[in-house]
């Protein structure tokens, strides 16, 4: 949708000259306002930048949508606003459940691109504790510029950008500080058109959630967080799911000793083909479920590095791991799971998966444990006791082509019925 002659006039454009009006000439215009005449106090000043689609322009170009405590009515009716039918407004912003007031001015356009020039002025001097839900649900904004944004005393970041859908680019810098950030919960999630960002400055020393941090960043290629600090980070669920063209991701420097849960970390990254976790600490871990769900890509999973002897669910873990054929779960502590179900579902192209050490002291499911495992030739439980109270339903459903399972059990019938699921009448059992 274009922009008429007439709201361009009264916003930012000067037809006499054919220039673009300053932010300066918009105060000018609006002195007669109190907030300027009868508030003498310091202002504090954040230019943003933002680009749209213009696909709908009259709806969400942009807000500030930090205001939980307001209605869902009170919301639309002050927190989204047609920026090209007026070039100066009040809104409201909750900061630590205060309300603050602010100034936004639309200081000028770039017809061409969609570029919009907004400028926020604070009634006070102080620097923003809450960015939760800043730009959540932008879904016509494809750029951002934060280079002067200061977030020196900024503690929470959660939903910060969350479902930006045609947000492409984000540019930041050593302004944009993250030092006291405590929580970066949901901070990119279903920013699915995102391709790059560079977060290389990020300090991330005090930050606990990172739970689903970049979630549906579906175009994103590569991302290196080489210089995460994350030794504070307790949750990291679900924090890289359906980043669908992943090819590489850096963790080197992760410290991951006091992380609870991981499931679902790289769920649907079906791009990924290598992965380093060898400095990775789980002893806290308790979830492990869904952690490589549809990783196509991956070949070779080393987790020899990993304590497990916390975890409770390993359901799905590398379920969908269609072109992994060499494992290492050496390490492995299973002494409290309670359910392995799906754990190597459809892993089609494994021949043998050796899970000697693995045990069921708490064990309660294996269903569909190896299902569609097409390949697999030979299995080690040999410490599995799949005794009656456990739900072992197709859990070898589809594995044609094994031959050799080796599972500790003496109660033969138990045993026939496990073997009767493998669809395969040559089978060898030990």
């Amino acid at each position: 949708m274009g922009v008429s002659t007439s709201t361009r006039k009264n916003i930012s454009h000067d037809d006499s000259t054919n220039t673009l009006v300053s932010s300066e000439e918009i105060r000018r215009r609006t002195r007669g306002n109190s907030f300027f005449e009868d508030q003498p106090v310091k202002k504090y000043k954040i230019e943003l930048i933002v680009e749209v689609n213009g696909k709908d322009i009259n709806k969400d170009i942009f807000f500030l949508n930090n205001t939980k405590n307001i209605s869902k009515e009170e919301k639309q009716n002050k927190n989204i606003h047609n920026l090209l039918e007026i070039n100066e407004f009040n809104t409201d912003l909750y900061i630590n459940n205060k309300k603050c007031e602010f100034k936004k001015y639309l200081t000028h356009i770039n017809e061409e691109i969609k570029e919009y020039h907004i400028e926020l002025v604070f009634k006070y001097d102080f620097l923003i504790k809450n960015c939760s839900y800043m730009f959540y649900n932008c879904k016509n904004i494809t750029f951002i510029d934060l280079s002067k944004f200061n977030t020196l005393n900024t503690v929470n970041m959660s939903n910060m950008f969350y479902g930006c859908n045609n947000l492409k680019s984000i540019k930041l810098s050593t302004l944009f500080n993250t030092s006291k950030v405590t929580s970066m919960e949901k901070m990119f999630t279903n920013c699915e058109n995102l391709i790059n960002i560079d977060l290389s400055f990020f300090n991330t020393q005090n930050v606990k959630n990172m739970d689903s941090m970049f979630y549906y960043c579906a175009k994103m290629k590569n991302l290196d967080l080489s210089s995460f600090d994350t030794h504070n980070v307790t949750n990291m669920q679900t924090m890289f799911t359906n980043c669908e063209s992943l090819t590489k991701i850096n963790l080197s420097s992760f410290n991951t000793k006091n992380v609870t849960l991981m499931d679902g970390m790289f769920y649907g990254c079906k791009n990924l083909s290598e992965i380093n976790l060898k400095n990775f600490n789980t002893s806290k871990v308790v979830d492990l479920g869904g952690m490589f769900f549809h990783c196509l890509n991956l070949k070779k999973i080393d987790l020899s590095s990993f304590s497990t002897e916390n975890v409770i669910k390993m359901d799905g873990m590398f379920c969908e791991c269609k072109n992994l054929i060499e494992i290492n779960l050496s390490s492995f502590n299973t002494k409290n799971v309670t359910t392995m179900e799906c754990m190597f579902s459809d892993c089609i192209k494994i021949k043998d998966i050796n899970l000697s050490n693995f045990t069921n002291d708490n064990l309660i499911s294996t269903k569909e444990m190896f299902y569609g495992c097409q390949n697999l030739m030979k299995i080690n439980l040999s410490l599995i006791n799949l005794t009656n109270n456990i739900n072992i339903t197709n859990m070898f459903n589809n594995c044609f082509k094994l031959k050799d399972i080796i599972i500790n059990n003496s109660d033969k019938k138990r045993i026939k019925d496990i073997i009767k699921n493998v669809n395969n009448k040559n089978i060898e059992k030990n």
